[in-house]
Parts: C-alpha cells; structure tokens; sequence
C-alpha cells in the first residue's frame, strides 16, 4: 500500500468521505488538503476506546484463545538470588529456573 493509498482511506475512517473513489488527489500533500478540507472535526474524534472498531485483533476481556501469548503460569518460577559475591548465571532447564555459579579466572 502507498502513502497516497493509505492516506485515502484515513479520509475515509475520518468521514471526509464516504469510499475511497471519492477522495480527490494523486500526492500525500493533495489527499492531505482533501482531508484538511472535508474533515469536520465536531463528534468524528472517538473519545472513548468502546468508540473505536478492534480491527487488529488486541486482547479483550472477552478473549477466550489465548494460544499466541505466554500465560504467567506458564512461565519458570525465578528463584531468589544468591547473596554472595559470586558470579551466577540463571538457567532453564526443563522449565525450571535455577542460578549456577560461574568459575571466574
């Protein structure tokens, strides 16, 4: 999608016209001036997020799926770190977190 395509259908969403045919200019500048001219700004602004559509997906309360995200019980518990003045590196193995020392020269 182009600057010039993307922009039309802002004119669109923003209710400076009805379709994307409708939305006069061949540049950003010229569908900008369109925009600019068309756009009424008296109750096209959402002010609340129940105004907006969830076109992209985002996580609601509602979600019931939640197979693209890590779930925090599904995470390795971190146990506390040593106090000494040692050098540790924490690992993971088979889902448990642990510290193990690292030899220093």
């Amino acid at each position: 999608m182009t600057k010039v395509e993307a922009l039309k259908q802002l004119a669109v969403a923003l209710g400076c016209a009805t379709e994307v045919a409708d939305v006069t200019g061949e540049t950003s500048v010229e569908v900008l001036m369109f925009i600019t001219a068309n756009y009424e700004s008296e109750g096209n602004i959402p002010t609340k997020v129940s105004q907006l559509e969830n076109d992209s997906g985002f996580i609601t309360k509602t979600v019931s799926n939640l197979t693209k995200y890590t779930k925090t019980e599904d995470l390795p518990k971190i146990p506390t770190a040593p106090t000494d003045d040692g050098v540790y590196q924490l690992t993971v193995a088979d889902g448990v977190a642990s510290w193990t020392e690292v030899e220093t020269e």
